[in-house]
């Protein structure tokens, strides 16, 4: 081992929301991203959330937590920083969740990168990450690809056309599909549209078949 590395980190995150623990995940033993998109070790449902919103990283034999020009920042223990270093007992609000810093036993294991599922058990992904378009059709790709290796990423995305006639009204919008959720189970083969669209208080709900 490298002097200065480790093999496993000694701390761990208590994710809560509203007083409820939602996980604990023990801290990669480098650098641990957090924040709205699946590719991070924490992964926050959350709005307030960015993207890509901080990092906790290892450095001089202690752990930092850096901000990473989020919109909404953080705060720890109850004030705004961009870089504070942590012991156990702190808190990290991020977004409208609390990460608490606790000592890690064997009980608790890191998570690897793209193995985050969303607060509701459903593995998501990003399309435009995922797949590509090719004569029509849609094909995987190669997961992990930054979107900037991507050839005219946003081009590749699916796009849906959309005329919609309210009485005497009509909406025209294309609508970049550029976040999927991976289905719990459905039919061998079986491709199809599920549309849910919002009017007013109505949730109107249907499965197109596309064949």
């Amino acid at each position: 081992m490298i002097e200065g590395e480790i093999s496993q980190a000694p701390f761990g995150v208590r994710v809560l929301l509203n007083q409820e623990i939602l996980k604990i995940i023990r801290l990669d033993p480098k650098v641990t991203y957090i924040g709205r998109m699946p590719e991070n070790h924490v992964v926050l449902d959350d709005s307030k959330v960015s993207r890509s919103h901080a990092r906790i990283v290892y450095k001089d034999d202690n752990y930092y937590v850096e901000d990473q020009d989020s919109e909404n920042g953080i705060l720890v223990n109850g004030s705004k920083t961009k870089r504070a270093k942590l012991k156990v007992g702190d808190q990290v609000l991020v977004g409208s969740h609390i990460l608490e810093v606790i000592s890690a036993d064997e009980s608790i294991q890191p998570v690897a990168l793209n193995e985050q599922v969303d607060l509701h058990h459903d593995e998501e992904w990003r399309l435009d990450e995922t797949i590509s378009i090719h004569t029509g059709a849609l094909s995987k790709g190669s997961q992990g690809v930054p979107k900037s290796q991507l050839r005219n990423a946003a081009m590749e995305l699916p796009t849906l056309h959309l005329t919609l006639k309210i009485g005497d009204d009509v909406i025209i919008r294309d609508v970049v599909l550029d976040k999927g959720k991976k289905l719990k189970s459905t039919k061998a083969g079986e491709n199809a549209l599920f549309v849910a669209l919002k009017v007013g208080k109505w949730v109107l709900e249907k499965k197109i078949p596309l064949e």
